[in-house]
């Protein structure tokens, strides 16, 4: 591949910082044209005290436009916003020219005191039989930002009220945890068919962990069960990583680490990738090994011996971490991955976290017990690199919430194990806010529902905050109430992640559920970025703002030749993202038609250096209007402006379902 150098300077103007947060926008898409007016929709996850769009202009980042919306009215409101922009300036005068980037501040002048549950809890969109991980899109400035990804291991349709099946794979949904597109049968990722999840794992764990790379891409694991042990005509043990694009669609989807062939890696009970291109890596925790022998002594020995019977299906009998660089490359991964943390250092890892400055945050699954006869602690914070990894800190056994000893309502309700060696102990998913310097924590089997199963530490210290805890359960709709609710929110919490506002998000397989806190943050505000922008008389491009595309001496890769991709999602409902690539400066022309050739909308129509970028369809034809289900074809014509001229045409289908 050819390379370049990028000197785009970006001009720094002073912006909102972002308060410790809670509000937020997100989902950002921008109508237009080439004519007046722009529609610029948004979702909003809380009703909003006060909403400011913001138009700049490209490249000087001069506030041109602000278009202020009051509490209670469309803009302001939880759910879908749009608000229209006529082209026109603060100041006098109209955009006729030029490119504009798009902000969007929300503001709550009002907040909360102590941590509310925000998100949509309606069936079915917040019911699931057993969902085991959970990943949020932070990326500002991308399409999918603020989205909320899934994973379902199991499969099966949920007790509460309203629910219905809810299929094994990776669902996705917007910040307030609604269905994507309001509907499963978009929300139920269509990449889920491509990669066999009902083969995979025995009967849980498929898929177990998922995550949201730097490259927006989403990346999801399976870890096997325990039955899953190769013994009297068991399955053998698998699992691997499969990877698709933001919205999982069918054509995007492969495996990066294979399921079947162990060879290089054994079940992976989390993962998280950091990097893009060349650099790009892939950490996991892996489960080397079954759990097998008597629960009553706490050894849990691996054995191979196909007498021996498998007893105890609560956890692996041994974990490590490890580090895969996979580069640029696509298909499944076959080179041998890196030793970050050795069994001996993190016996009973189970998930792991990094933060910006590259610490690796890893939380061990393991009873009280048995945590305290082995020294496993909970939450411990390592920095270093592979091999040589040296440990910051690590949580002290005493250091969380009670549980309790035994619930009785007419005697018991409020006695708990005081004296327990290990609260902090069985932790099971963990999620960073940097912001606020929290490492937060997921706690399930305390043998005896905990008071609270979510417990934020310090980053810097590993020591509880005891306001950044809470139960995820009835108790936060008690008057805040956490000490005299049934279960303190269920015992069976899976994971915990945090959006880029600073709101908790989690699922519960006991709850059977998806839920979203918001911190008691009070008085804040959240600047958005569109990872749209308007180019006057031409259409919407991909903001030139974005970090991928306005970064100063950065290393960008130009593409080999033309390519037009595979829109996503396929099927859609209304909009649609479709990528292509010019390898020289070009003239680029992308029509949409129908199934007898008639144009419906010109999507692009202009000069573009050489490059990769991404236009949406919404939808509507020239005129506005929205069109009739069925398939449609797009079509990229481009012209080489710098060589010979020659010209390469590539047309695809794609299916709008309303």
């Amino acid at each position: 591949m050819k390379k370049m150098l990028i000197g785009l300077v970006i001009l720094l103007v002073a912006l909102p910082n972002n308060l410790p947060a809670k509000i937020f926008a997100s989902g950002i898409t921008v109508d237009y044209s080439g004519s007046w007016p722009a529609t610029i929709g948004y979702f909003l996850n809380e009703n909003a005290t006060s909403v400011q769009v913001i138009i700049r202009d490209w490249p000087g980042l001069t506030v041109k436009k602000t278009i202020s919306i009051s509490s209670g009215v469309n803009g302001a409101l939880l759910g879908p916003n749009e608000v229209l922009w006529d082209g026109s300036f603060d100041g006098g005068g109209s955009a006729t020219t030029g490119v504009f980037v798009i902000e969007i501040n929300a503001v709550d002048t009002v907040g909360h005191t102590g941590w509310q549950i925000i998100s949509y809890k309606t069936g079915p969109d917040s019911w699931f039989w057993s969902p085991a991980g959970v990943a949020v899109n932070k990326r500002d400035f991308s399409p999918t930002f603020g989205m909320i990804y899934v994973a379902e291991r199991t499969g099966g349709t949920s007790s509460n009220p309203g629910a219905m099946l809810t299929p094994r794979g990776v669902y996705m949904f917007n910040a307030y945890g609604q269905y994507y597109q309001e509907s499963q049968t978009f929300a139920y990722a269509a990449g889920n068919s491509v990669i066999p999840w009902s083969l995979l794992s025995g009967n849980e764990g498929a898929p177990f962990s998922i995550e949201v790379g730097p490259d927006n891409r989403i990346y999801a694991a399976s870890v096997s069960s325990n039955a899953n042990n190769g013994l009297g005509g068991a399955p053998r043990p698998n699992g691997g990583v499969a990877v698709g694009d933001a919205v999982w669609s069918q054509a995007s989807v492969d495996s990066v680490i294979g399921f079947f062939n162990l060879s290089n890696h054994g079940p992976i009970s989390d993962i998280l990738v950091r990097g893009t291109g060349a650099s790009r890596t892939l950490y996991t925790v892996e489960q080397n090994g079954i759990a097998f022998g008597s629960q009553a002594d706490g050894f849990f020995n691996f054995n191979k011996d196909t007498s021996a019977r498998a007893s105890w299906s609560g956890d692996f009998e041994k974990a490590h971490i490890k580090a895969y660089t996979i580069g640029t490359a696509s298909g499944t991964y076959s080179g041998a991955g890196v030793e970050v943390l050795s069994n001996t250092q993190v016996p009973k890892a189970f998930r792991i976290e990094m933060d910006s400055e590259g610490a690796l945050y890893v939380v061990q699954q393991e009873l009280a017990p048995y945590a305290v006869k082995n020294t496993v602690y909970g939450l411990s914070k390592w920095t270093g690199t592979p091999g040589s990894m040296v440990e910051v800190w690590h949580t002290q056994f005493s250091d969380g919430p009670p549980y309790r000893k035994s619930y009785k309502p007419s005697v018991d309700s409020v006695t708990y194990n005081l004296d327990s060696l290990a609260r902090a102990s069985s932790f099971v998913g963990v999620g960073l806010d940097e912001t606020n310097g929290i490492v937060y924590v997921a706690r399930r089997n305390t043998n005896g529902r905990p008071l609270h199963n979510i417990i934020g530490y310090s980053m810097t210290t590993g020591q509880s905050v005891p306001s950044y805890s809470f139960a995820t359960g009835y108790s936060i709709g008690n008057a805040g109430d956490t000490t005299l609710v049934t279960g303190g929110g269920g015992n069976n919490i899976r994971d915990v992640t945090v959006d880029a506002a600073g709101n908790v998000v989690w699922v519960n397989s006991s709850s059977e559920q998806i839920g979203v806190h918001s911190p008691p943050a009070g008085s804040n505000s959240f600047l958005s970025h569109s990872g749209w922008a308007i180019e006057v008389g031409v259409g919407v491009i991909v903001s030139p703002a974005a970090p991928a595309t306005s970064v100063s001496n950065d290393s960008r890769t130009i593409p080999d030749g033309y390519a037009l991709a595979q829109n996503y999602p396929n099927p859609f409902n209304p909009e649609t993202m479709i990528s292509f690539s010019v390898p020289t400066t070009s003239e680029v022309r992308i029509v949409v038609v129908d199934m007898l050739g008639r144009e419906v909308k010109q999507l692009v129509n202009s000069v573009r250096n050489a490059g990769t970028y991404e236009v949406m369809w919404n939808g509507k034809d020239a005129t506005g209007r929205s069109v009739a289900s069925g398939v449609y074809l797009y079509r990229l014509a481009a012209r080489d402006l710098r060589q010979d001229g020659a010209s390469w045409v590539s047309m695809k289908k794609m299916l709008l379902v309303k």
